[in-house]
């Protein structure tokens, strides 16, 4: 299939790689964390919601908001019994890096053995995602007409949080310099809960759109990793702008441009998971700062080299 079914198609998984991209490029630009145990963050949401839609038919607002809590209250929990007394007693970034690999595979594995004992491993969301309405020749169907105004209501959300709250201003003073925000009064213990609970809540979010899409099952938010991945290191790894652009470069990129050249070229789609490896690779090696804007070609590894000097400083 090629044409505007795949441009829609994109432009709704898009959609949903933002609201799980952007948690990422939080905490990769407030908290210095390339938080591994992200994905369980998009599975726990996905299956929160749609256990409360197949086996408790609530209504899909609720199931949504139960499903952002849920991923809130997952990060927090990661921050209070695991990073926080990690950074308490100056473990490097290393040691953090592994910790929410750890982490992750706990919850992981937590959830596979409560849903084999439901007998819920696998599970398909019963919401209906009929075709709803047509624009501009471009056909949508109801998760679209989900997904499309709750993004456009995020990126509003995160721009006024970010540029407008005291809280936001606080955000960007950690990120600049945590030492010197921590001497300027910045509460930084109760921003980085607070930055938790929003990464949280837009990830797991973000599953429970994304279980619409796909099956449901321990590690369909390891699957798509990968991708969030690919588009925050596309971003320049903490743009918040650029994640979005870059959610919908890898969305149309999998999709509408795959799409091309299976129907041009009878290239089997089965090569689609190899775009976000090709991205990576291409932007490390062409513009390693992504599409932020820097006043040097190199921000992406001067971010690196400064996260490694950092934890070398602090290496326990």
């Amino acid at each position: 299939m090629f044409g505007a079914d795949l441009v829609s198609i994109s432009i709704t998984i898009g959609s949903i790689y933002a609201l799980m991209a952007v948690g990422l490029t939080l905490t990769l630009a407030v908290l210095k964390l390339p938080n591994l145990a992200h994905a369980e963050l998009i599975t726990v949401g996905a299956y929160s919601f749609v256990v409360l839609i197949d086996f408790f038919s609530v209504n899909a607002l609720f199931a949504f908001l139960v499903a952002a809590v849920i991923g809130a209250l997952f990060a927090v929990v990661g921050e209070i019994f695991v990073y926080r007394p990690l950074n308490s007693r100056k473990a490097s970034r290393y040691i953090l890096i592994l910790a929410s690999f750890a982490f992750g595979l706990i919850v992981r594995n937590s959830l596979y053995i409560w849903a084999a004992n439901y007998n819920i491993l696998f599970l398909q969301n019963l919401i209906s995602n009929d075709v709803v309405f047509v624009f501009g020749g471009l056909s949508f169907n109801r998760l679209a007409s989900w997904i499309i105004p709750v993004t456009i209501s995020m990126i509003v959300f995160v721009h006024l949080l970010l540029n407008r709250t005291l809280v936001g201003k606080s955000m960007r003073s950690m990120e600049s310099n945590i030492v010197l925000s921590r001497i300027s009064g910045v509460n930084t213990k109760r921003i980085t809960l607070i930055t938790w609970a929003i990464v949280g809540s837009l990830t797991g979010l973000g599953g429970a759109f994304w279980s619409i899409q796909t099956q449901v099952h321990p590690e369909m938010g390891f699957d798509v990793l990968l991708d969030v991945f690919a588009i925050v290191v596309l971003a320049g790894l903490t743009s918040f702008y650029g994640t979005l652009v870059g959610s919908y470069v890898i969305s149309f990129s999998e999709n509408l441009f795959m799409g091309y050249l299976n129907s041009a070229y009878g290239i089997s789609l089965a090569y689609q998971p190899i775009i976000p490896f090709v991205v990576i690779i291409v932007v490390l090696l062409v513009r390693p700062s992504g599409l932020q804007k820097t006043g040097s070609t190199n921000g992406l590894l001067q971010y690196l080299r400064s996260m490694l000097r950092r934890s070398g400083s602090s290496a326990i």
